[in-house]
C-alpha cells in the first residue's frame, strides 16, 4: 500500500491517495518504495493489477470515496515524470457572455477582484508548474500583456480562432510541447484541490471529472467499468450511461498528444476544423486508453454565459471557502 497525503487549502481537510497491489478492501498501511515496486511488477507481470482509491478526509474523520476503484492495465498507467507544464486554451470569442467579453476575453472575468486566468495561473505555479503555454485568439493582446507579469507564460496565437474549435488551438501550439502537461480551459473557477487530485493520479492520461453540477451546458462522460473513457457528449441520447461531468482539467502524455495530432490532421483533411479537444480525446480513446478520475464533490464551474457567471458568484466561489 502506497499512502500519501495532499493537504488542501483548508486546514481541516486533506486528500489521501492509496495505491494497493493487493485487495483494495484491505487496511491502508505504509510501505517504502511501493509505488516503484508496483510499477515494476505491473511491467513484468501482465496479470498484476492494482487499485486506486482517493479519499477526502474531513474534520470529523469521515471518508468519502472520490474515485472509482478499478483494475488498471500495465501498458499505460503509471507516469514517473513530474508535470511542470500546463496549456491553457483561451482562443474563444466568449460570445455568449455578451457585454462581459466585449473588451476582454472571458478568461479575464473577475471573481472576488481576481480574474479567472490569474487565479488559475497562480494555482498552477503553487503546484509546481513552471511553464504555462496559453493558446490565444480573440483579443490575444490581453494575454500578451499578462505574460509580461508572469515570466513563466508563453503565448501562441491561433490566427483562425473565429472559425476553428479548441482542438485547432492545441494543434497550433503542438511544437511547444515536449513533455507531459496539464490541459485546462481558460474560463474555469475551481478549488485548488482539483490540481492535487489530478497531479496525484498515477496514470499518464487523466480526465478530471465531477459529480452532477446541474449548471446547464454540461459535457457528460461515459467510462468503462475500468474507469476508461468511452464517450463524452452534451447530448445524453449519445451515451448509454453517465459517470461524471467534464471539468476542463486534464493530464496528458506526449504520446496522447501525438495521437490527438494524428486525429486532428485526419479531420482537417476532410474540412472539419470546428472540432474540440474533447472530440479528439474520445477519438483516440480506443487506441490510447484515457482514465477518468471522478471527484463527486469537486467545487468548480465553467463560465460560458451570464447564468454561469451568476452561479459562480453566488454558489461556487462561496463554496470554495477562500
Amino acid at each position: 500500500m502506497y499512502e500519501k497525503d495532499y493537504p488542501t487549502e483548508k486546514p481541516d481537510c486533506l486528500v489521501r491517495t492509496y495505491i494497493s497491489d493487493g485487495d483494495p478492501c484491505g487496511c491502508p498501511r505504509s510501505l517504502t518504495n511501493v509505488w516503484e515496486q508496483t510499477h515494476t511488477n505491473m511491467l513484468e507481470n501482465p496479470n498484476h493489477s492494482c487499485w486506486v482509491n482517493t479519499y477526502r478526509i474531513g474534520s470529523y474523520g469521515g471518508l468519502n470515496t472520490q474515485a472509482t476503484t478499478r483494475t488498471l492495465q500495465p501498458t499505460f498507467l503509471m507516469s514517473s515524470t513530474p508535470i511542470h507544464t500546463a496549456v491553457i486554451l483561451a482562443a474563444g470569442l466568449g460570445s455568449r457572455l455578451g457585454e462581459y467579453s466585449q473588451e476582454k476575453p472571458k478568461g479575464f472575468l473577475e471573481i472576488a477582484e481576481k480574474s479567472l486566468i490569474e487565479r488559475s495561473i497562480q494555482c498552477l505555479l503553487q503546484h509546481g508548474i513552471n511553464q504555462i503555454v496559453i493558446g490565444t485568439g480573440y483579443l490575444a493582446e490581453c494575454y500578451e500583456q499578462l505574460s509580461q507579469q508572469y515570466p513563466q507564460l508563453t503565448t501562441c496565437q491561433n490566427p483562425d480562432y473565429a472559425t476553428t474549435g479548441s482542438l485547432y488551438t492545441l494543434y497550433t501550439l503542438r511544437n511547444l510541447l515536449s513533455e507531459p502537461f496539464l490541459l485546462l480551459e481558460s474560463d474555469l473557477l475551481y478549488e485548488p484541490a482539483a490540481l492535487k487530485y489530478i497531479l496525484a493520479a498515477p496514470e499518464a492520461d487523466v480526465i478530471l471529472a465531477s459529480g452532477p453540477t446541474h449548471s446547464g451546458d454540461e459535457v457528460f462522460i461515459q467510462h468503462s467499468p475500468d474507469g476508461l473513457l468511452q464517450n463524452m457528449s452534451k447530448d445524453l441520447t449519445q451515451l448509454t450511461a453517465v459517470h461524471g461531468e467534464l471539468t476542463g482539467i486534464n493530464k496528458l502524455s506526449v504520446k496522447a498528444l501525438h495521437q490527438m495530432i494524428i486525429f486532428a490532421e485526419a479531420q482537417y483533411k476532410s474540412g472539419n476544423y470546428s472540432i474540440h479537444y474533447e472530440d479528439a480525446l474520445v477519438g483516440i480513446a480506443t487506441l490510447h486508453p484515457i482514465c477518468v478520475q471522478v471527484v463527486q464533490d469537486l467545487v468548480w464551474c465553467e463560465i460560458d454565459n451570464e447564468m454561469h457567471l451568476k452561479r459562480a458568484l453566488e454558489v461556487v466561489y462561496p463554496a470554495m471557502g477562500l
